[in-house]
């Protein structure tokens, strides 16, 4: 299930660039007089699940506001620049990269210029050219957990910390080791690094270890989070040098740390020792779940059975289920792991059972666009209809800018991005039987009625009919019914 709480990781780093005071708002809190008094629209379309929302909600803006300019940027965006500019409200996107490029034209729209000589930017009208790739520096630069910005999500995402406990979510705030780009990964599956590549036009960009570890450090000082969340391995692929720079004492913070290769002995000791403990997802591959290049099964179990002696965290295993049913070895791999450890098995593949792919210019066919923009939000394009989906309503963000006193306009923009819209499944029935949110839903292939009635059946099979109750009746002396 989807939070609401979950945004890209870029966002924040990206809003925080604009120099202009900007306000997010979800989709629910976005009202009419919001988009009337923005000249310009920040939106996100970095996951291709939200793109059908992303468009939907790039028709509204321009419904209320047709003077306001929509622009959107992510990994979905930059496959697809051309035939979103072309078949939808948004009227630029910004490709690849977009530290320098999104507040050069956003500064630009809010000046009245049209934002040509700005790199990477496609218009419906012109393209610049796609030269501009983010430096280490500039990396080194984005605030990545600064949400001020969105005051919702900032409120929201203290609540989260305040109630989770002892396990970490998915959600803000990021310890992030280095930015995504193209890297050396196997051809057998879909995979979001070899598109990454294709669209960023770099490598895997490092940030320097004193700076992650600054970004650690502040939010375990930190009362208000509980928790971080780290996906990006720098514990298995990074030098020793690295990580003792970037964890140089223990942090009152619970993790979620994403291993994308099987780590050292010392390096998970020194990654245990250095949280208060939380969630370790240990990965089958080398490649984080997308590849058949396996790590090493006696290694792999003896570091599983290292950080099973430490108590703070729980584990899991990281596979592919696509691997598994298409390959022998993997599949008994999987289970002599599983077998050996008792490991919580976690599929991973569930995201890359499909995915956009660019070309060698980085760009998507017009045939999967509109097949991704049409898909209604669906994780399985094909298959799965039995499996109940449960992710949530979409969900949007929205900027806005204070006027400034360079601008005698008052300029102001508005920065969204979406979430998936739930399915609508054919041949969904209701059972008869309601419970206390309404009927109960079939979701099965067989017939509405023999699923009703199969439903009914388990259901008075786990829950017998009680006796009626006997009211009004006055007892006078026991009956030949009752016990003695």
């Amino acid at each position: 299930m989807y939070l609401d709480e979950i945004v890209p990781v870029s966002v924040p780093a990206l809003m925080n660039f604009i120099e202009a005071p900007v306000v997010g708002r979800f989709e629910d809190e976005l009202r009419d007089e919001h988009v009337t008094a923005s000249r310009v629209v920040l939106m996100d379309i970095h996951w291709y699940l939200t793109l059908p929302a992303a468009l939907k909600l790039a028709a509204r803006i321009k419904r209320i506001n047709p003077s306001a300019t929509v622009v959107a940027g992510g990994l979905t965006a930059s496959i697809y620049a051309r035939q979103i500019v072309r078949h939808s409200a948004i009227e630029y996107v910004v490709r690849g990269d977009a530290e320098r490029p999104l507040a050069a034209l956003t500064a630009a729209l809010l000046d009245g210029g049209d934002g040509a000589g700005v790199p990477n930017i496609v218009h419906r009208n012109f393209e610049t050219p796609w030269t501009y790739a983010a430096t280490a520096d500039e990396i080194d630069a984005c605030q990545y957990n600064n949400v001020d910005f969105f005051p919702t999500l900032k409120e929201r995402l203290r609540l989260l910390h305040a109630q989770v406990g002892s396990r970490p979510l998915s959600t803000h705030p990021y310890g992030i080791a280095f930015r995504n780009g193209a890297a050396p990964v196997p051809e057998d599956v879909p995979q979001s690094a070899a598109a990454s590549g294709d669209v960023f036009t770099r490598r895997i960009v490092p940030r320097s270890a004193g700076r992650l570890g600054d970004d650690l450090r502040r939010l375990s000082d930190d009362p208000a989070w509980r928790y971080v969340n780290v996906f990006h391995d720098f514990i298995g692929t990074m030098p020793p040098a690295y990580w003792r720079a970037a964890l140089p004492r223990p942090l009152d913070l619970r993790v979620m740390y994403e291993m994308s290769t099987c780590p050292t002995a010392d390096a998970l000791a020194h990654l245990t020792a250095s949280f208060a403990g939380g969630i370790l997802c240990f990965s089958l591959d080398r490649h984080y779940n997308t590849s058949l290049a396996l790590c090493d099964e006696d290694e792999l179990i003896a570091r599983i059975r290292q950080a099973q002696s430490d108590d703070r965290y729980r584990l899991r295993l990281a596979f592919s289920r696509i691997m598994e049913k298409r390959n022998p070895a993997y599949a008994r791999t999987l289970a002599s792991v599983v077998r050996a450890t008792g490991i919580m098995k976690w599929d991973g593949s569930w995201w890359w059972t499909d995915f956009p792919r660019a070309d060698a210019e980085g760009r998507g066919s017009d045939a999967d666009y509109a097949r991704f923009a049409a898909n209604g939000g669906r994780r399985f394009p094909a298959a799965q209809r039995r499996v109940p989906d449960r992710r949530m309503a979409p969900t949007l963000f929205s900027r806005r800018r204070q006027p400034r006193g360079g601008n005698p306009a008052g300029g102001r923009a508005s920065f969204s991005g979406a979430r998936p819209t739930p399915p609508r499944r054919k041949g969904r029935g209701t059972c008869p039987f309601r419970t206390s949110n309404g009927p109960a839903p079939c979701n099965s292939g067989r017939p509405r009625r023999a699923r009703s009635r199969d439903i009914c059946r388990a259901r008075r099979r786990d829950f017998p009919r009680r006796e009626p109750l006997r009211r009004n009746r006055r007892r006078r002396g026991p009956s030949a019914g009752d016990r003695p």
